[in-house]
């Protein structure tokens, strides 16, 4: 079982302690929740916000609210692969804002570092919660490159989608 899912319970949304999530990170939210509502997966939900507005928290609290159990996170560098995650392993930020306790379990995270196998995907579904990876490592375009199954990923998050 997901940890999202697992623990969703222990996820705090609104604290009563700690600074919370912003209004803007909050009502992004709330429109992504509500998204779901039209039950379209046809159409992508896109939710943009300046630098700087905490699209990370956004990603995490996302997780808990919509019952996600495996993610597919694309960065567009590798600091930026590396940094997601690190952040989603601990969710600091979360902690850090009120939204979890300090003691909450780790998140199992695979940082895709080289292309993987048909084979190998599922495994790697299997024993982890978030998938990081930059494009070229799942982009079926490229020779040699195997694609992930749809069947193993509830949500797909475009981290710095401009690019």
């Amino acid at each position: 079982m997901s940890v999202f899912s697992e623990y969703k319970e222990r996820f705090i949304l609104e604290p009563r302690t700690g600074s919370g999530l912003r209004k803007c990170q909050l009502g992004a939210i709330w429109a992504l929740k509500s998204y779901f509502i039209l039950n379209t997966p046809e159409v992508a939900a896109l939710i943009s916000l300046p630098t700087g507005s905490g699209k990370s928290a956004i990603m995490m609290a996302a997780c808990f609210e919509l019952n996600l159990k495996k993610i597919l996170i694309i960065e567009p560098s590798k600091v930026l692969r590396t940094q997601i995650s690190e952040q989603f392993y601990n969710l600091e930020i979360l902690k850090r804002i009120g939204c979890l306790s300090e003691d909450f379990p780790k998140v199992k995270v695979f940082e895709v570092k080289h292309i993987q196998s048909t084979d190998k995907w599922a495994e790697i579904f299997q024993e982890h919660d978030v998938i990081v990876a930059h494009p070229n490592s799942i982009s079926p375009y490229y020779k040699k490159v195997f694609p992930i199954s749809a069947e193993l990923i509830d949500a797909i998050f475009m981290d710095e989608a401009h690019h």
